[in-house]
């Protein structure tokens, strides 16, 4: 994931708050969307679309892999344990796996 992300993430998501304006798209096969970071625009989460999430972990299982996401405190599940959560996207609410920015930090394993 981590990988995926360090080379994908500025090209293949797309701003959460303005993913229905396709005017704003510069992304080509969107992965997912970005959120707004509460200080700037480096530090948002990623919110992938199944696919999108399909490819970041390909040739994984893909619940094995958001459970070990998750187990390792990069995947935020909803409420109610779900792996994927409800979040507002461009306005509208859509089903995502929300993955932490912070999977970005420390070193490489």
């Amino acid at each position: 994931m981590r990988h995926f992300l360090q080379q994908h993430g500025p090209a293949r998501f797309i701003s959460a708050d303005k993913a229905l304006d396709e005017s704003a798209w510069r992304a080509q096969r969107v992965a997912g969307y970005r959120m707004r970071g509460e200080t700037t625009a480096e530090d948002g989460d990623y919110l992938f679309h199944s696919s999108g999430f399909a490819e970041a972990i390909a040739g994984l299982d893909r619940r094995a892999a958001a459970d070990a996401l998750a187990e390792a405190g990069f995947l935020k599940k909803d409420p109610t344990g779900k792996r994927t959560r409800s979040e507002r996207v461009g306005g509208k609410s859509m089903r995502v796996y929300r993955v932490s920015c912070s999977i970005l930090e420390g070193d490489e394993e």
